[in-house]
């Protein structure tokens, strides 16, 4: 893992200095430059592989006429440097990214869909004249550019852009309506104006004109298989093992993060049988009632791992700014930077089970809300009372959105379900996650008219972003699957990792996120993930249940046992103990000035009493919170190299 940066368009070999020096978090163990003819690379290594000085970027071909610089790993990279190498390829170092380089000459463009692993890399030909970038299959790795003056900047974190003092810190007015409504930016939006994400499984390239393709190289396809339920166990038994061990490639220690849950403790149980030595594990405590040390004990003992139990009391909202500025992105779920902070001294790569959820359907919740919707919707075809249900709840919707009283938002998740019951994107809103994406009437009274109009119909362009999702002839809980994969972790759980993690210097892997198993995922139906979902109103259906039986011989039985529970903190308990006191400066700070977000609407919520009815008013007042300290940050100050940290700065 490491930091990327560069230009096309111009040399000034000091800003690329800075544009590295600035990601030396993400790679403190060298730096590498590249300048030629108007092409800038610059590169911060965290060595993982081939840790000798030829592991050093950039790095080129025999005869130098191609380089790249590259974050990540490619878990496969042996095989295909075998097959390079027996057509006449020559390497000059045994890491990964130099096997990448290669590919690109051997194959053309075509090379990317060969690349398993998490990565974003950028190449120079000097033959064509031409730099490609390109970034996983699964956002894992990030990136971000932008065109300033005709000139191509990227980086991947943006703080590395922005250390080019012409490209402009403007807010995004469409970046931030969605951060505000769904606590994340999906797909290409980021906060600053200008300023973009590259899209996870998209390779671009340019010339000294622009963009001369930017495709899409990837998707995941619903292709459901017809074999029988033991033998998609004995798949996914087979194909997570391999995943396993091919996100074990690493010429220095790997460890586990390990919760107790189904997810970490079925990376436990495979890597256990491919290691000698015991496994490196550790387990992250809050203080809190919904702590995880238990449980992750007794996986511990029972794989016999050598373990670590890491205690600390976070100040989320105090360390708030460190935080932000290490996301680049106004961000309130960024948790995973403790455990990192504290494991980072220790070892240099940390697995964990992100994507199971997403991949075998572990958010029970949301598959029985979706089913709870269908059932619904066809009673009310049946009753032949839709059209007047649906047009009464409509216009409580709208009362209720433009002149209701706060406490009674609660009820806003019943009326929007019978108001939008034909609309499956419409219903995912309901559910996708504590943030409520608030409807135009209601985004009124949020958003100072100034912006609002800058904007243009907010809910309409994020339901626009969704959409795509839902257009399929797919049931609706296999589009509830896509969409979580699709969007949710992408931008969010992996962004979110990745800048955690890295802020640390430690590189952080998924096995559930290996090519082969994901594929694999997307062809099982839906019945076997979500066990008995049909009788839901039972309330014994079981979430991942093919996972479950995957791995049922391998683990104790306590595991299956024990419900999914979230990592972090509670919404309502941090508003309590920490947000609302740090919060009260809100009516006056500068998202108010800058005609941004309506005073009256914080004071409404602040001034309330406190009450768990109003959960999601909470996490809007989170969001609003970090958006005031990412925008004294990156808008109102310039000194992005050295900022300070102490909250007191944010506070009016």
């Amino acid at each position: 893992m490491c930091g990327i940066t560069g230009v096309f368009g111009f040399e000034d070999k000091d800003l690329l200095k800075e544009m590295v020096g600035i990601l030396k978090h993400r790679g403190p163990d060298s730096k590498g430059y590249f300048l030629d003819k108007n092409i800038m690379l610059g590169h911060s290594r965290l060595s993982i592989i081939d840790l000798s000085e030829k592991g050093n970027q950039p790095l080129f071909n025999e005869d130098k006429s191609m380089a790249i610089i590259a974050n990540g790993e490619v878990y496969n990279f042996k095989s295909i440097r075998n097959e390079l190498e027996k057509k006449g390829h020559r390497f000059s170092s045994d890491t990964d990214s130099e096997v990448i380089l290669h590919s690109y000459e051997e194959y053309g463009l075509d090379f990317v869909k060969l690349l398993n692993g998490c990565f974003a890399f950028a190449i120079w030909d000097s033959n064509k004249k031409q730099m490609i970038l390109a970034r996983d299959r699964h956002g894992m790795k990030p990136l971000f550019y932008t065109f300033n003056n005709g000139n191509f900047l990227f980086g991947s974190e943006i703080k590395a852009i922005l250390m080019h003092k012409d490209v402009k810190r403007e807010i995004d007015p469409i970046g931030i309506n969605y951060f505000v409504n769904l606590r994340y930016f999906p797909r290409d939006s980021t906060p600053f104006f200008g300023i973009k994400k590259f899209l996870p499984a998209y390779i671009m390239v340019l010339d000294k004109n622009g963009i001369v393709s930017y495709e899409e190289y990837w998707r995941p396809k619903l292709d459901f298989t017809n074999e029988s339920f033991d033998a998609i166990v004995s798949n996914v038994d087979k194909k997570l093992e391999e995943a396993v061990k091919l996100k074990m490639t690493s010429d220095v220690p790997v460890a586990f993060l390990l919760s107790g849950g189904i997810d970490s403790s079925s990376l436990v149980a495979y890597a256990s049988k491919l290691v000698d030595t015991p496994l490196k594990t550790y387990t992250m405590g809050f203080g809190e009632e919904q702590d995880e040390i238990k449980d992750a004990q007794v996986i511990a003992d029972y794989f016999k791992t050598d373990h670590e139990v890491l205690s600390m009391k976070t100040n989320l909202i105090k360390d708030s700014p460190k935080l932000i500025w290490h996301a680049d992105h106004p961000k309130r779920n960024l948790y995973p930077y403790y455990i990192s902070k504290l494991i980072s001294g220790k070892v240099k790569v940390v697995l964990g089970g992100i994507g199971a959820d997403e991949l075998f359907g572990g958010y029970s919740w949301k598959y029985v809300v979706s089913n709870l919707a269908l059932d619904t919707r066809k009673n009310l075809d049946v009753s032949g009372m839709k059209n007047e249900v649906v047009e009464s709840a409509r216009k409580i919707l709208q009362y209720q959105t433009r002149h209701g009283f706060i406490e009674d938002d609660r009820f806003l998740e019943y009326i929007k379900r019978l108001a939008n019951i034909d609309n499956n994107t419409e219903l995912y809103f309901i559910f996708k996650t504590l943030d409520e994406v608030y409807n135009n009437h209601y985004l009124n009274r949020i958003y100072h008219e100034d912006f609002f109009e800058k904007i243009q119909e907010p809910y309409d362009k994020i339901k626009k972003i969704y959409e795509t999702y839902f257009n399929n002839n797919h049931s609706f809980v296999d589009q509830v699957l896509l969409t979580d994969y699709s969007v949710k972790l992408k931008d969010d759980f992996l962004f979110v990792d990745d800048h955690m993690t890295m802020a640390n210097s430690l590189e952080s892997r998924s096995p559930f996120l290996e090519n082969n198993l994901v594929d694999y995922s997307f062809t099982i139906p839906y019945k076997y993930k979500i066990f008995n979902l049909s009788n839901y109103q039972q309330g014994n259906h079981i979430g991942k249940f093919v996972l479950r039986m995957a791995v049922k011989d391998k683990l104790p039985s306590r595991v299956f046992d024990k419900p999914k529970q979230g990592w972090g903190s509670d919404v309502f308990v941090t508003y309590k103990t920490e947000l609302k006191q740090f919060a009260q400066s809100l009516p006056e700070s500068s998202i108010v000035k800058d005609k941004i977000i309506k005073k009256d609407y914080i004071h409404n919520i602040l001034n309330h009493y406190e009450s768990r009815n109003l959960i999601k008013h909470y996490c809007t007042i989170w969001n609003l919170f970090a958006f005031e300290i990412w925008n004294k940050m990156y808008i109102h100050d310039t000194n992005i190299k050295n900022p300070n940290f102490n909250i007191n700065n944010y506070l009016n």
